[in-house]
């Protein structure tokens, strides 16, 4: 009985040491979560808030489940991404499978210091725009009548230029509701039909506005601009040699000038043009000389002829032309006045009735 005791202790030792080292014959099987290789925003800095930036990444291990980033994006495919960001964002890019997951983050950075600051609110004050306006043959020195009206072609202030060249013209405005408009006009008084606006690409009088040169922004949004054009100069006599001319002695330009509201200008200063060389002026070329024609028979002396009675005097020539603007008068009684003398409200050469109700210059004190 003491033998068979003995074995049975031994052999149940022998079972439990052989369950301990064994591998069981069942174990689970193993794996390893996913690893984000690389996770980039492009460009990583913004100059202005909402601007376009690229997140890409690169995912490695298999079985990946989910893919998502956070910022309110959500779950992602593929290997990038458009976003938008209003300012500073870091960006957190999360790869999961069964075993695991792993993260990476990507920041973009919004600098706006280099921006320019906003321009100042735009006021309507209900006044027309006010500035300057001047003609030149070279894109400088300006010429107009503003400290004086010019009353004769000696005046240093008209440009002199030649005739197929190019005249320049200069407008310079500001006004707190934003240019919106401005347009260049001929405003001599004669010949019948030579006053107009200048179109872009047309000829007109012998001018042909070409384009504006300087970017001038007439949007609205601008509460200052300084615009030059550009004017070609036609094979044109000068004025004086017109048919139908009175009492002018150059072209004479202005500029009217509107802001966002339609407030008009009227009294921009002028920049007078003298044209040289031009078709129909000048010396015409000497004719081919004639043989003379033979010598006639006299003819028998003719009686004397009673004296013509003396002849009228000339009426006194024309006075030149001289546009008057509302800075011209202090009160507008004058202006009216004035007005009606020239031929108001039928006509107004001067332009001083500028929405055409009868009342010329409405912006000057009554008294």
């Amino acid at each position: 009985m003491r033998r068979v005791v003995g074995f049975i202790p031994l052999l149940l030792l022998a079972i439990l040491t052989g369950c301990g080292t064994g591998d069981g014959g069942g174990g689970g099987s193993s794996g390893t979560p996913p690893s984000i290789t690389s996770f980039t925003a492009t460009p990583s800095s913004i100059t202005a808030a909402g601007q376009a930036v690229t997140l890409s990444w690169t995912v490695s291990g298999g079985g990946v489940t989910s893919l998502e980033i956070d910022q309110g994006i959500g779950t992602v495919s593929g290997a990038s991404i458009t976003v938008n960001p209003t300012a500073t964002t870091t960006y957190t890019l999360t790869a999961t499978n069964s075993y695991g997951n792993d993260s990476e983050t990507a920041t973009v950075t919004l600098d706006d210091t280099t921006l320019p600051p906003p321009p100042p609110p735009l006021v309507e004050d209900g006044l027309p725009p006010t500035g300057t306006f001047g003609v030149s043959a070279a894109q400088s020195d300006f010429q107009n009548d503003a400290d004086s009206n010019i009353t004769d072609s000696s005046d240093p202030r008209i440009v002199r230029i030649e005739a197929g060249s190019t005249l320049y013209a200069e407008v310079a405005y500001s006004d707190p509701g934003g240019i919106a408009e401005i347009q260049i006009r001929l405003a001599n008084r004669s010949p019948e039909g030579l006053a107009a606006t200048l179109v872009e690409g047309q000829e007109i009088g012998g001018f042909t506005l070409v384009s504006e040169i300087s970017g001038c922004d007439l949007s609205g949004a601008q509460t200052s601009v300084t615009c030059v054009y550009h004017i070609d100069v036609g094979d044109i006599p000068n004025i004086t040699e017109l048919p139908g001319v009175s009492g002018e002695f150059a072209y004479v330009f202005r500029a009217n000038v509107s802001d966002a509201a339609d407030n008009e200008s009227n009294t921009p200063p002028r920049g007078y043009v003298i044209v040289e060389g031009g078709s129909g002026g000048g010396t015409p070329p000497p004719e081919t000389p004639v043989p003379p024609a033979p010598p006639e028979e006299p003819e028998p002396p003719a009686p004397p002829e009673e004296p013509a009675p003396p002849e009228e005097p000339a009426p006194p020539p024309d006075e030149p032309f001289v546009d008057r603007d509302c800075s011209d008068f202090d009160t507008q009684p004058e202006a009216q006045a004035f007005f009606i003398a020239e031929g108001g409200p039928e006509e107004d050469p001067h332009r001083l009735d500028a929405d055409g109700n009868g009342i010329a210059c409405e912006s000057l004190p009554d008294s």
